[in-house]
């Protein structure tokens, strides 16, 4: 499988009429141009990610700034499983 994704340069236009708030939504879906529009497979699948979260929310647990987290983290890995913190293992020897 490859990667035939296309990058394009799009000019970058300023009407005044159709640039605040939905303004510029509702003219590209009169255009029929649906590049700003999430498709409704894109949400179903976002909100089968996020809904989970949302039903059944975990506590928030606080560390230190500029740690790798509380060390609860651990627990929410399948052993042997654990976070890997860089700072804590020596530099090799050579």
């Amino acid at each position: 499988m490859s990667n035939n994704s296309i990058w394009r340069r799009f000019p970058l236009l300023h009407n005044p009429v159709w640039s605040s708030g939905n303004r510029v939504l509702i003219g590209d879906a009169l255009r029929g141009d649906g590049t700003l529009f999430a498709r409704r497979d894109g949400i179903e699948s976002a909100w089968r990610v996020v809904d989970p979260a949302l039903q059944h929310p975990r506590p928030v647990h606080e560390y230190a700034k500029g740690s790798w987290g509380p060390a609860i983290a651990n627990a929410f890995l399948p052993p042997p499983a654990v976070w890997h913190n860089p700072k804590e293992i020596e530099a090799f020897p050579f």
